[in-house]
């Protein structure tokens, strides 16, 4: 499923279809805008079953639609029509179908639902890593949760964070990035290679300040 501009519509599992029910607000609504419909505005569909269409109302009171119950986004860092940044990261965003099922990427398997084996260990690597330049959210909280919120960023090049920022996991895509202990790219830093669900495996319990995408 797209937008009208071509963008492409998520879901997140850690909202409910039933009822409808939006989990994702704060720090996560900015990475994830929600779809959001102005009361006694019209939605216009193509392909979707106007019985798939819904409303929920979110917790800071706007209104955003629903395709088979679940609430559905954007991802911030898709930058084109046609990206899907963020598909399948973390085992809980995937691209939504028009019945709002899930379309799964290839790394989620044929079986209908993401891999729920545990996820890969981040490795720490060394400078003669080669950099993706892809994007990357921060979370504040293991297994990819927000209890203090998250920080996205993307490529290309050394990106200083507006502050350091205390993380704990890490959803990655488009390849390694290194983190950083200092700002512009500076102090300790570590290669991660991987969706990281808990960032202290690797060692590095500081917050990061700067990431380091390829050019």
């Amino acid at each position: 499923m797209h937008d009208g501009a071509g963008f492409t519509l998520y879901r997140f599992d850690k909202d409910s279809s039933s009822p409808s029910k939006s989990n994702c607000n704060q720090a996560c609504a900015v990475t994830w805008p929600p779809v959001l419909v102005g009361p006694g505005s019209r939605i216009f569909v193509d392909g979707v079953p106007t019985a798939e269409i819904g409303i929920v109302t979110r917790a800071d009171g706007t209104r955003q639609v629903t395709i088979g119950g679940w609430p559905i986004y954007r991802f911030s860092k898709d930058t084109a029509p046609g990206n899907t940044n963020r598909e399948g990261v973390g085992g809980t965003w995937f691209a939504i179908s028009t019945d709002g099922q899930k379309v799964l990427s290839p790394a989620a398997g044929s079986g209908g639902s993401a891999s729920s084996s545990a996820p890969s260990t981040p490795t720490a690597g060394t400078s003669s890593a080669t950099l993706g330049n892809g994007s990357v959210i921060l979370d504040s909280g293991v297994n990819f949760s927000e209890p203090n919120g998250s920080v996205g960023e993307a490529g290309p090049g050394c990106k200083t964070l507006v502050q350091p920022f205390q993380t704990l996991s890490v959803q990655l895509s488009g390849g390694p990035i290194k983190i950083w202990t200092g700002a512009n790219c500076s102090g300790t830093s570590h290669v991660i290679s991987t969706d990281a669900a808990d960032l202290s495996a690797t060692g590095f319990t500081q917050p990061i300040a700067s990431i380091r995408f390829g050019d």
